[in-house]
């Protein structure tokens, strides 16, 4: 059995390393059966899912210092080729208590602490300048969504129109705020760094309303994120697991673990960007410029395509020319007896006997 750092599926039990071996709340193929994904969500115009392109996400809720940067970063994602960019809605004085607690992140100037209100505050905005934005993001064919932390902003973020509504990772077991989310019948983007019973509350919650249109997440935890806390086989059991759309937030430095993730089939990517990686912040030092986006994006798209199909198990793609035909190595006549010695094995494969048909000279 392999272990992760969530999760590990093993026939029809689970694994946790804190809460040992349970028996799943919903059917689990065998060991070595993967549960094929039926169900597709429409995410504004775009379809996600099994046999769809994968849906390609910026990530900008943390790496905009006011509207003006807001509307560049769209820009960049636009220009990109993605097909939606990410912002994050944070009433910093609600969601916060008195005491703020200090958080290190590391920035390309070195490691930096700040209050978690601080960088939240940062990130705030008035409401008409987040339809300035959505109206941007619309303006060029743009997916907006955001995560929402109170219902004010969740009826907000319907109102404009948004394309879907995530739940923060904090807000895993918020489960009012699930509950309410999904009855807007928006779709509904769960964190899968939850533990499987609040992943799986979550995702009944979303079900028990009508709403089907959800979408789950592998965020591995770290700013950037170690290489032994990507757990890029999540993304593998939550396909066994559920049959939704299982997605990609990456928190690492480079692109590398993004390919990894859509090999293992996760049908969305999630990359932060930034307009400069050298902005002290959380999150800018992980990111991507806008000069990176556009190629991070064609290599997604190259991968998908060199996929391809199993099909050609079933077929040939060697030339004709490669194979090889049974040739004598002497002049033989009607009746002659061929031995091993008279026959010889040349190209092209086209031309008489071929040598598949050995045996029956």
């Amino acid at each position: 059995m392999e272990q992760n750092k969530y999760f590990t599926l093993e026939g029809v039990y689970l694994y946790s390393e804190d809460r040992g071996k349970e028996k799943l709340g919903r059917p689990v193929p065998k060991i070595g059966e993967i549960m094929i994904v039926h169900r597709k969500v429409k995410v504004g115009s775009r379809m996600v899912g099994e046999g769809e392109a994968c849906f390609v996400i910026f990530e900008c809720g943390a790496t905009f210092r006011d509207v003006s940067e807001a509307k560049k970063l769209v820009e960049a994602v636009a220009d990109s080729g993605a097909d939606a960019i990410k912002f994050q809605l944070v009433d910093a004085d609600r969601l916060m208590g008195e005491h703020s607690p200090m958080v290190e992140y590391q920035t390309a100037n070195g490691k930096k602490k700040s209050k978690v209100y601080d960088i939240l505050k940062s990130r705030s905005l008035p409401h008409e300048e987040w339809k300035e934005i959505f109206a941007h993001c619309k303006a060029r064919n743009l997916e907006f969504f955001a995560t929402a932390c109170f219902p004010e902003e969740v009826d907000f973020l319907a109102e404009i129109g948004s394309s879907a509504i995530k739940i923060n990772a904090g807000d895993v077991n918020h489960y009012f705020l699930i509950d309410y989310v999904a009855r807007t019948g928006l779709p509904v983007i769960l964190d899968g760094r939850a533990k499987y019973d609040e992943l799986e509350t979550g995702v009944k919650l979303c079900e028990g309303v009508g709403n089907k249109n959800i979408l789950i997440m592998h965020c591995p935890s770290g700013y950037p994120a170690r290489n032994d806390g990507v757990n890029l086989r999540v993304i593998h059991a939550l396909r066994q697991v559920y049959g939704y759309p299982i997605g990609f937030s990456d928190h690492s430095r480079e692109s590398l673990m993004n390919f990894g993730a859509l090999a293992m089939g996760a049908h969305m990517i999630e990359k932060t960007l930034t307009l400069d990686k050298n902005t002290d912040g959380v999150e800018h030092f992980m990111s991507l410029e806008p000069s990176e986006a556009k190629g991070f994006v064609q290599e997604l798209r190259a991968l998908e395509e060199a996929f391809g199909t199993a099909r050609i198990m079933f077929s040939t793609t060697v030339n004709e020319g490669a194979r090889r035909s049974i040739v004598a190595k002497r002049a033989l006549k009607a009746g002659d007896l061929i031995s091993e010695t008279d026959i010889d094995f040349r190209r092209p494969g086209d031309r008489g006997i071929s040598a598949a048909e050995f045996e029956l000279v």
